[in-house]
Order: structure tokens, then C-alpha cells, then sequence
């Protein structure tokens, strides 16, 4: 999951990347794969209803990519 995160050019991934990394220097690997899993889950989803980060990328807020 991180790989292709990492190289993703969709701002939510890569935030919930950072996230993830955040917490993985802070806690152990359940509660970071929680965190990562949820963070990214959120994200996508606040991304999507918002059209935040597609407006960012400077395509059409109904894209769907």
C-alpha cells in the first residue's frame, strides 16, 4: 500500500502517506496500520465530497479522477 502511495499523484494519498509515517515513528504496527488505513479512507472520501484536491490538481471539481 505504501508504494504505490508514495508514487501517487492524488494529494490525498500522498497526505495519508504522511500520516502514516507520522504515526509509524510514534507507535507500534497495529495502531499505524489503523491510522493509515483510516486516514487514507477519510481522505479519499473528504477529497471526493469536498472536490478539494481536485480543484488543487486543477481539474473540473465533478471529475471523478
Amino acid at each position: 500500500m505504501i508504494a504505490p502511495s508514495f508514487v501517487s499523484s492524488r494529494p490525498a494519498g500522498l497526505l495519508a502517506l504522511a500520516i502514516t509515517l507520522a504515526a509509524a515513528t510514534r507507535m507500534s504496527m497495529p495502531p499505524t496500520v489503523v491510522i493509515g488505513v483510516a486516514s487514507a479512507g477519510v481522505l479519499r472520501w473528504w477529497a471526493g465530497f469536498t472536490g478539494f484536491f481536485t480543484v488543487l490538481r486543477g481539474r473540473h471539481i465533478n471529475s471523478p479522477f
